[in-house]
């Protein structure tokens, strides 16, 4: 059976039933947590879970969402009052819509920096989410960016670029300089630190532990960088767990 994952748009989980009565819950990347344009993840008792860890250490326990969609709304308002352009930085699939939608809700003037996140919003258009938005080839664009616009971006480089192409070199370097820019990952908790808000598409060490508990396997194998580590803090829970590394 093909089960939501919660990561992007299509992603998917896996639950095995086999003729012995052997259940198999599989699962790539996922997120437990709902956001604007993803349902959460839902476990399903199984015999074997094989799961992701990417954030599988402790220091890695994102705040409630809510309150991150807060802070990027609040980011993005003080900004635009100090008379400069947000600019948010976000991985094409999943994200840049995700940041769309907040930012949609706070009722900025979004525009998406990158051809790649169009064509992804496309998609998740044709499947009923309601993003609205203009691209850097709209009418108006330099008005809407200097007259407090949004620039969400998945390649800071190419979007200013495409501006310097699109707009006149005076104008695009006035804009450029007066960008703000902040990044929407999990990663923002990391060692090295981006400036910007821990929104991610992937559960958290929290979130994985309480997906393992619920599933309730025999045996969980699991996969990704932090496979040992994270196997280790399932054992200190009770669950057996074997990294594959």
């Amino acid at each position: 059976t093909a089960l939501n994952a919660g990561h992007v748009l299509g992603s998917t989980m896996f639950h095995l039933e086999f003729d012995d009565g052997l259940k198999v819950l599989y699962t790539g990347d996922f997120n437990n947590v709902d956001s604007f344009v993803h349902k959460a993840a839902q476990p399903v008792e199984a015999d074997v879970l094989i799961t992701e860890a990417t954030y599988g250490k402790p220091e890695w326990v994102f705040p409630e969402r809510r309150g991150v969609y807060d802070n990027i709304l609040d980011t993005a308002s003080e900004i635009i009052d100090n008379g400069r352009i947000p600019l948010f930085s976000a991985y094409s699939l999943g994200k840049s819509q995700e940041a769309i939608a907040v930012l949609q809700s706070g009722g900025f003037r979004i525009i998406s920096g990158n051809s790649s996140i169009d064509k992804v919003c496309s998609v998740y258009k044709n499947h009923g989410v309601d993003l609205r938005h203009s691209t850097l080839s709209s009418p108006g664009v330099s008005e809407i960016l200097d007259e407090g616009g949004v620039v969400v971006s998945s390649s800071i480089q190419h979007t200013l670029h495409n501006i310097r192409k699109r707009i006149d070199k005076k104008t695009a370097k006035n804009l450029e300089e007066k960008m703000e820019r902040y990044s929407l990952s999990g990663w923002t908790l990391g060692r090295f630190r981006e400036r910007g808000f821990p929104l991610s598409a992937h559960t958290d060490f929290k979130g994985l532990i309480d997906f393992a508990k619920a599933v309730n396997p025999r045996i969980t194998y699991v996969f990704t960088g932090n496979a040992s580590e994270f196997s280790e803090h399932l054992a200190n829970e009770g669950i057996n767990a074997v990294p594959l590394e």
